[in-house]
């Protein structure tokens, strides 16, 4: 059987490209574990309270230097002017779950309500800046990092800062969590007042976002 040339030459040139735009792809990491948690903190009159929930979705997409250079150092898109990793987050609202024993229905509706989760579905964060706070340890875990980004609640976006703490649990994982301090009136939300059982309660403004984040390495988009 004789090879042709015009069909075989198109094919070796094809291979040999593969290999170059594969190092040069982006790396995507996506949320692929169960270990997550959000946790939103406040207090009431008389009690602190939290809802918690376990859903985190959205992706971490960056250069390979990420993964092969584990101190960061020519990792070029940290730093204030630079264009940061593509990451989107979201929580389903409907997910966050009040966590006490008595009244917790009543509770998770009323802070569906206040969210306006029949709107607004979504808690969403999208990544604005992202730099480096110190310096990165040689094994590349933890990493300490001060971000930027665009914060949606009950359907109102605001501008927010916080640090996070990266960490790699395994050589295809990453691992962030964090805190972030704010008030329910800031996200155009009224601290509600309610009664449970005859037990009359007023939500106090300040509320804690903490959570933990964990991604897996994912194919790139195609």
């Amino acid at each position: 059987m004789k090879t042709n040339m015009r069909t075989l030459i198109p094919l070796v040139l094809a291979v040999c490209a593969a290999p170059a735009w594969a190092a040069d792809a982006p790396l995507r990491f996506a949320t692929t574990s169960p270990d997550n948690e959000m946790l939103i903190e406040g207090s009431a009159t008389g009690h602190g309270w939290r809802v918690k929930g376990a859903i985190i979705q959205g992706s971490f997409e960056v250069e390979p230097a990420w993964q092969s250079d584990l101190t960061l150092e020519s990792v070029t898109c940290l730093g204030e002017g630079k264009t940061p990793p593509k990451c989107v987050v979201t929580i389903p609202v409907a997910t966050l779950k009040s966590q006490v024993t008595v009244g917790s229905g009543i509770m998770d509706g009323r802070m569906r309500q206040e969210m306006k989760a029949d709107q607004f579905r979504f808690i969403q964060f999208e990544l604005t800046e992202m730099k480096l706070a110190g310096d990165a340890p040689a094994s590349g875990s933890p990493v300490k990092l001060d971000t930027k980004g665009k914060l949606a609640i009950a359907g109102k976006t605001n501008e927010v800062s916080f640090p996070v703490v990266m960490e790699r649990p395994a050589s295809d994982r990453l691992r962030f969590t964090g805190s972030f301090k704010t008030k329910m009136t800031d996200f155009g939300i009224t601290p509600p007042e309610f009664t449970v059982f005859g037990i009359g309660s007023k939500t106090a403004d300040d509320i804690t976002l903490t959570w933990k984040w964990t991604l897996g390495q994912v194919a790139p988009r195609p």
